[in-house]
């Protein structure tokens, strides 16, 4: 291994472009980042004259702990990111509809309700519910609505 100091000051400039221009075109990951931060160091320290052994003694753990500050940051903001209204499964839940097939009482039949412009297959826990009922959208089960029969008067 060439152990010029010369040489590895380069090697720690080139690899801290490459890792944050890698960073900069995968958008949102920040999992380049932390090791190009950590190469610009080491870099500085290989520019300052510091032995090749210290460069990679600051380089390594350094990586590590920004790697895990990274990606402890990313992970709480992911946690807190809920879906927006009207995106996923739960858009759906207390909606109402209109039946157009009879849905049975058994859970592993099911029958159609239109909801909006859209057509679910629906699933109830309760007694069947009759072809043109009005129901109300009480949770998700898989790719199937489970409904209840919406009260009167309920639109």
């Amino acid at each position: 291994m060439d152990t010029d100091p010369e040489t590895w000051r380069w090697v720690w400039l080139a690899a801290s472009v490459v890792l944050t221009a890698g960073e900069m075109t995968v958008a949102g990951t920040f999992i380049l980042i932390p090791f190009g931060l950590s190469a610009l160091v080491a870099m500085v320290l290989a520019f300052a004259g510091v032995s090749l052994i210290v460069q990679w003694l600051v380089f390594v753990p350094l990586s590590g702990a920004l790697f895990a500050l990274f990606w402890r940051h990313a992970s709480a903001s992911m946690k807190n990111m809920a879906a927006p209204a009207g995106a996923g499964e739960s858009r759906l839940v207390g909606a109402l509809g209109s039946v157009i097939s009879e849905i049975p009482d058994s859970p592993s039949d099911s029958g159609m309700v239109r909801i909006g412009g859209e057509e679910w297959r629906a699933v109830t826990d309760g007694e069947p519910i009759a072809e043109g009922s009005r129901v109300k959208i009480t949770s998700m089960r898989g790719t199937r609505v489970v409904v209840t029969r919406a009260a009167e008067g309920e639109n």
